[in-house]
């Protein structure tokens, strides 16, 4: 079982990876793409702009509240 947390916790650090490539202007590293999904979870583009935002900020500043909606969208 503690392997499996391992394999979990490193699989969630590795979705949330950015790199820097400017000034405030970060990339994701890798984005998961679920099978036969029209896009990528909103969850961890939110996430990475979190890890991004931390980047650029004085380390004081930290995040108080994040609330973010997905609504269904149906085309």
């Amino acid at each position: 079982m503690e392997g499996n947390n391992q394999a979990e916790s490193s699989r969630i650090s590795t979705s949330l990876e950015v790199e820097q490539i400017d000034v405030n202007l970060f990339r994701s590293v890798n984005l998961f793409v679920p099978v036969r999904a029209r896009g990528v979870f909103g969850g961890q583009v939110i996430s990475q702009a979190i890890v991004s935002a931390t980047k650029c900020v004085d380390p004081a500043f930290g995040l108080h509240v994040s609330n973010p909606s997905f609504p269904l969208c149906r085309v």
